[in-house]
């Protein structure tokens, strides 16, 4: 997907608009206004505006009622003047005289009004009215007006720093003659039942556990500490920071992750009711264009992707709010440092730590075990983590170590060590390409000679051009891996097809990890509330591309790999 992006920060409008439009609107030429605004890098709000096939700039001006040189100089990286439009770009259209668009958008997607705060106590001359916009909060408002986000609270009656678009606010004129006022009486909360069903239990101040109580606790037997510690919410903050690369030639994998999580927040509010309001960053450079403090607010903030840019995020003043590493397989080397900080992407040593079982479990009497290492090559790190499993394992083996040279003339090795009277179950012990696919074209030989040959590896193997796909299936590899997609699985082909309808394009495997993140985490931050991340080791997730499972408390590392087989019939199959 390659569309042009120009944002400091995008809201989740898009994901309404996903819901209550019909795919085919996505193909329709006819401009339509969009709804969706963002900030540019200039830090005016624009609106945001799709191209669709067959759209004219003059078509586009005309229907936002603004010139085509004024297009021209809000998207100045887009040589507009020179280049033709494509389909799919996102323009920034200026906005101007937008009274009575605004209007229609709001009949065409009625909401309940927001409460509005009375006005009788006080003079209608003493107050300024204001209206929410989406990428407003209390503290924006406050520094707008001159006026602390305590006195806008207690004129409001406001119980919650947390508003909503479109809400009408009271903003005192003279916010001095508030300050010292007596706190205005909260409303009445709604009376909190228990998610288990039963009655609820009455507390004693010994019987309510402190913040840091809360925080040790590995997993919660249930009863009155499970719904202490675990209230449901269906209304979710997030935040993503991806470096989307805005100023220049936008990033396609990190806007198909994007995609990916607008996909997954549609699908969970039709499902479950989950409502998620998306603060979207471009982080692109290194750049944190928003404080820890506000990301603090949110019930989770997923990314940045790189080791350095998630310690500058966890430095930032972000306190306890859960950030969760995306794609990074070496973020994993951070996660002990914080105690807030979520890995998704199942490591390495997971992988290996699963062969070795698989192998445990496959081996039969009559079976040998047969490790391969490249002769007088020292073993990376990953690899002698590898080697430090299989001998820990138990398991009796036994070693072919030789010279990638060597490898023409190794049929004789490989006889006096092989079985024909079981299976031959293989682990390479090795990361060069070279040297992986020798191992793989003698062990197909041997395959021709009648041996039985099984090859287990991790997923690395599957990257390696110089060894034909063809080459698994004969020997029957069997791979632990982070990630795989399953095009059979009816959940799988439904994605792709309303993917396809919303975007236009085919999912890419950032996609498919954007979904299943954005599911799994939002469906745990709303069962679970506030607090989720002390659940996760009672929450596994299956995704379409990967699944999640978190054994201990800290560090928080996926352990989830999916295993999968080559068949002879040149068949995969997904094995969990």
């Amino acid at each position: 997907m390659k569309y042009a992006l120009h944002i400091f920060l995008m809201s989740a409008s898009m994901l309404a608009l996903a819901v209550s439009v019909p795919a085919q609107t996505y193909t329709q030429t006819p401009v339509t206004v969009s709804k969706d605004k963002i900030r540019g890098s200039d830090g005016n709000i624009y609106f945001s505006h799709v191209v669709l096939e067959k759209q004219t700039l003059y078509s586009i001006s005309k229907a936002y009622g603004v010139s085509v040189e004024d297009i021209y100089k809000a998207n100045p990286t887009l040589h507009l003047e020179t280049e033709s439009l494509k389909k799919n770009q996102i323009l920034l259209i200026p906005i101007t005289s937008t009274a009575k668009r605004e209007e229609t958008a709001r009949q065409s997607e009625p909401a309940p009004e927001p409460e509005v705060a009375k006005e009788d106590s006080q003079p209608k001359d003493e107050f300024i009215k204001h209206t929410v916009k989406w990428y407003e909060d209390l503290d924006d408002i406050a520094r707008k007006y001159g006026c602390d986000v305590q006195t806008i609270m207690q004129v409001n009656k406001l119980t919650s720093t947390k508003v909503k678009k479109r809400t009408k606010l009271l903003i005192p004129k003279h916010p001095e003659h508030w300050s010292t006022s007596a706190p205005a009486e909260a409303p009445a909360q709604a009376e909190t039942v228990p998610q288990t069903g039963e009655p609820e239990e009455k507390v004693t101040p010994e019987d309510t556990p402190s913040a840091e109580t809360v925080d040790n606790q590995e997993s919660p037997a249930g009863g009155i500490f499970d719904w202490l510690l675990f209230k449901e919410k269906k209304e979710l903050t997030a935040f993503l920071l991806l470096p989307f690369n805005s100023k220049g030639t936008p990033d396609p994998m990190f806007m198909d992750f994007y995609s990916g999580v607008m996909m997954a927040m549609r699908d969970l509010k039709a499902s479950d009711g989950i409502t998620t309001d998306l603060n979207v960053y471009d982080v692109a450079g290194g750049n944190l264009p928003v404080q820890g403090e506000r990301l603090s607010a949110g019930d989770l903030v997923i990314g940045p992707v790189s080791t350095t840019d998630l310690g500058k995020v966890l430095d930032s003043g972000i306190g306890s709010a859960p950030v969760i590493s995306p794609l990074d397989p070496k973020a994993e080397t951070i996660v002990g440092n914080y105690s807030n900080l979520i890995h998704a992407p199942a490591p390495a040593a997971a992988q290996y730590m699963d062969l070795v079982n698989w192998i445990r479990s496959d081996m039969d009497s009559g079976d040998k075990f047969i490790v391969f290492t490249e002769k007088g090559t020292a073993a990376s790190p990953s690899m002698a983590l590898l080697q430090k499993d299989i001998e820990e394992s138990g398991i009796p083996s036994s070693t072919i170590s030789y010279g990638i040279l060597e490898g023409r003339n190794l049929t004789g090795s490989m006889t006096a060590q092989f079985t024909k009277e079981g299976t031959n179950r293989i682990v390479i012990v090795s990361e060069s390409e070279a040297f992986v696919t020798d191992v793989v074209r003698n062990l197909n030989l041997m395959s021709h000679m009648e041996y039985k040959i099984v090859l287990y590896a991790p997923a690395r193997i599957r990257s390696f051009d110089t060894v034909g796909v063809e080459n698994f299936h004969t020997v029957s590899m069997h791979v632990s891996c982070s990630y795989y997609i399953d095009y059979n699985d009816q959940k799988v082909k439904d994605f792709v097809l309303q993917y396809r309808a919303l975007f236009g394009a085919d999912p890419s495997q950032f996609s498919f990890q954007g979904y299943d993140i954005a599911t799994y985490f939002l469906k745990i931050a709303s069962k679970y509330g506030s607090r989720w991340p002390q659940a996760l080791t009672r929450f596994d997730g299956k995704g379409l591309q990967s699944d999640f499972n978190y054994e201990s408390q800290q560090p928080r590392i996926n352990q989830a790999v999916r295993r999968i087989v080559y068949n002879p019939d040149f068949s995969i199959t997904l094995l969990k």
